[in-house]
């Protein structure tokens, strides 16, 4: 009896540790240095028939206040189909943070997106999926949260949405912004957190794309954990009520996500899309997690467009 008693307080303090490890390090921020001078990163590529090639390698030259400069391993400049700038701004606690406003070259665009990206990496990594974007005639702005790339302060789960919601703010007060639809991306943690940004203001966007987003802290920890999930809905801390937040939402919604998604199930996409108030749309797609940018581009495009009446 008293080895079972001592096996279950063991398995009950291995979930609590997981559980607070869970809470501590589940954001992974690719933190670069202000220093930092040169950045290598592959370009990919999609075919007609949907594979995804890696062509080139891009050096990205690091200039003041972060700009990037594109050249070839070489030192070659690339004639690129867009424009990257480097922005400044601050949250409201006065930490600066850095993003990067993509924009096609031979388009007026008529939407501008606010991309957050999840957990993991930077705006230098996540970038391709702005381009993406960009490409079908967006300009699209990535921020990074604090503590990621090239902005200051500390990743908190905490700090993400207020740090999104500086962003969106910056992003509406600007010239090239003001005669365009505004709408807020999200992906995974950023679709997350991506309703409680809109209701900050819901006058600065128009409405909100949600890909590959979770429905609570709790339900994502179970899901990783597995059988014994219900240690990690016990013990991991949960910021906010996503589904109460979309109850108050009556803007225009689209809940994208793959039904290969092995980070995020995609029962939890649907949940998010049931929640939701009209006007709403969704789009179930394939491939991998937080992918639809890389692999549909243009079907995404539609469909946005749909939301703005363009």
């Amino acid at each position: 009896m008293m080895k079972r008693i001592s096996a279950l307080v063991l398995l009950l303090s291995c979930f609590i540790l997981t559980s607070c490890n869970f809470n501590k390090q589940i954001l992974r921020p690719g933190k670069l240095q202000a220093n930092t001078k040169k950045l290598y990163r592959k370009v990919a590529r999609t075919d007609d028939s949907g594979h995804v090639h890696v062509d080139t390698t891009q050096v990205i030259n690091i200039g003041e206040h972060y700009q990037p400069t594109f050249t070839d391993i070489k030192g070659n400049p690339l004639n690129l189909d867009y424009t990257v700038e480097s922005v400044l701004f601050k949250n409201d606690a006065g930490t600066i943070l850095n993003g990067w406003m993509i924009k096609p070259k031979n388009a007026a665009p008529k939407i501008t997106l606010l991309l957050l990206h999840g957990i993991r990496g930077n705006v230098v990594r996540e970038s391709v999926k702005g381009i993406a974007l960009a490409e079908q005639g967006y300009q699209v702005f990535m921020p990074d949260y604090s503590g990621f790339g090239f902005s200051e302060g500390k990743a908190t789960r905490g700090n993400v949405p207020r740090d999104a919601e500086a962003a969106l703010v910056y992003l509406h007060g600007r010239a090239d912004v003001a005669n365009t639809h505004l709408l807020i991306y999200g992906q995974s943690m950023g679709a997350h957190f991506t309703p409680e940004v809109a209701l900050s203001d819901p006058s600065l966007a128009e409405g909100m794309i949600m890909e590959g987003g979770f429905e609570s802290w709790k339900a994502e920890a179970a899901y990783h954990v597995g059988t014994f999930g219900f240690a990690a809905r016990l013990f991991v801390k949960e910021d906010y009520n996503v589904k109460k937040t979309l109850k108050k939402y009556g803007k225009p919604v689209l809940v994208i996500h793959s039904n290969g998604d092995d980070v995020v199930p995609i029962s939890m996409g649907r949940r998010i899309y049931t929640d939701a108030k009209d006007p709403k749309a969704y789009f179930e797609i394939s491939k991998c997690h937080v992918c639809g940018p890389l692999y549909y581009a243009d079907k995404i495009s539609e469909k946005i467009k749909e939301m703005v009446k363009e």
